[in-house]
């Protein structure tokens, strides 16, 4: 098995907006992956989620938008107070 020199972080919010967290963590990167959401039957709204997420993009080294799971609840993948050990 090769390896590809990936390393992995855990970044608390510490009250700032993921925005932020994005462009201080990713400044340095090859490759910045985002999930998105599934769209849904409004793509108007689907438009203006997207159109967010461009935002948040500009000025990223490269950057791929996957679409995640189904299921996921980006409310507890992206929470705001501290992680805690799940069991």
């Amino acid at each position: 098995m090769s390896s590809i020199g990936a390393t992995t972080q855990v970044l608390l919010a510490e009250g700032r907006p993921f925005p932020e967290i994005l462009q201080e963590s990713s400044t340095n990167t090859d490759l910045v992956c985002l999930g998105v959401a599934k769209p849904g039957e409004d793509t108007d709204a689907f438009a203006d989620y997207y159109g967010r997420l461009q935002t948040m993009a500009s000025g990223l080294p490269t950057t791929l938008f996957v679409l995640a799971a189904e299921g996921t609840s980006f409310e507890d993948v992206l929470q705001q107070d501290s992680p805690t050990a799940r069991r």
